[in-house]
């Protein structure tokens, strides 16, 4: 906006300064959609992103004014989505869109809190860990020299334990892979 108050005049305006260019424009009644953004104006675009996003986080705003806020933000950074849901019912149309509301709700949940990477890739990571600490176990009981027996069986015993944790943390990768047609490095074996 070009706002005396701000200091700014059309006749004093430099276009290249505040204009930005898009390779598309959509105007409607209700909105107007810039699509594939550039130049000076993209900045100007970040920068007003920035300060949102600092309004957002500030503990002055209301539940209101922060769900408006983020209203904004989506629209202005192009992450906003129209999805249109519907059925050939009104009872299957309202049942898709509240599987679509849950969804969206997860993934919200999901990426506040924080989530792991999925397909067994997380059980992937500790089997190898468990491996790593299974070996420093069976070094050292190789290398000591006592000579009680039932040390050592006991912790022979603990190594098999482990190689039983390690084939069920890589269970779910090694199947996942089976399923999909492809070969998987971490079977479970028997050993």
């Amino acid at each position: 906006a070009v706002l005396a108050n701000m200091g700014l005049c059309l006749s004093t305006l430099e276009p290249s300064s505040y204009v930005g260019t898009a390779e598309r424009v959509v105007v409607s009644i209700d909105k107007t959609v810039l699509q594939q953004g550039g130049g000076a104006g993209s900045a100007l675009m970040n920068e007003r992103a920035d300060s949102l996003r600092d309004e957002i986080a500030s503990d002055y705003t209301n539940y209101h004014q922060r769900r408006k806020l983020e209203h904004r933000l989506a629209s202005l950074s192009g992450t906003a989505v129209d999805v249109y849901i519907g059925g050939t019912t009104e009872a299957e149309g309202a049942e898709r869109k509240d599987r679509a509301v849950d969804a969206f709700n997860a993934a919200n949940a999901a990426l506040r809190s924080g989530v792991v990477a999925g397909a067994g890739l997380t059980l992937l990571r500790a089997s190898l860990y468990v491996e790593q600490y299974q070996k420093t176990l069976s070094d050292n009981s190789s290398n000591s020299s006592s000579d009680s027996s039932t040390t050592n069986s006991r912790t022979d015993a603990y190594i098999i334990g482990l190689k039983c944790v390690i084939n069920a943390l890589r269970a779910q990768t090694a199947r996942l892979a089976t399923n999909a047609g492809t070969y998987c490095l971490f079977t479970p074996t028997n050993s």
